[in-house]
């Protein structure tokens, strides 16, 4: 934390505690990449960053055990849903809109500075990220 901008995009009652070594840092949707080359790309980045003597399959989204038997009834599944942009949730819509906001632009600002911080296709991973901060309603 080198600058008040910077600490000021930290203060949500957490702690933040330094680590060693190196962090690969991603985003789920960088698992759904459209064409094979951005999934291959993601693969390779991470075995080499785990140091791993074999290539990995490519990469992409699954739901575990719990989410794929989880309300497999339609109606059940849609009973336990919410609409985020209902009018009743606007509030909650609201607070977790500014902390992406705040969470991107710290992790791009500062976060991705850092030698230690390894990302797999840097420029769409920011585009991702910059998402973040933008109501989806």
């Amino acid at each position: 934390m080198n600058t008040p901008e910077e600490t000021k995009l930290l203060v949500h009652d957490m702690n933040v505690i330094p680590v060693r070594g190196k962090v690969f840092l991603m985003d789920i949707a960088q698992l759904n990449a459209t064409d094979e080359a951005a999934s291959g790309h993601l693969a390779a980045d991470l075995r080499d960053f785990l140091w791993l003597g074999s290539d990995l399959k490519a990469l992409h989204e699954r739901k575990t055990g719990k989410e794929s038997h989880q309300h497999s009834d339609p109606e059940r599944r849609r009973a336990s849903m919410i609409d985020i942009c209902d009018e009743e949730h606007s509030a909650v819509r609201a607070v977790l809109v500014r902390n992406g906001k705040e969470a991107m632009s710290w992790i791009r600002d500062y976060f991705l500075r850092s030698p230690d911080v390894v990302v797999s296709s840097r420029e769409r991973f920011v585009e991702i990220i910059e998402e973040w901060g933008s109501d989806p309603c």
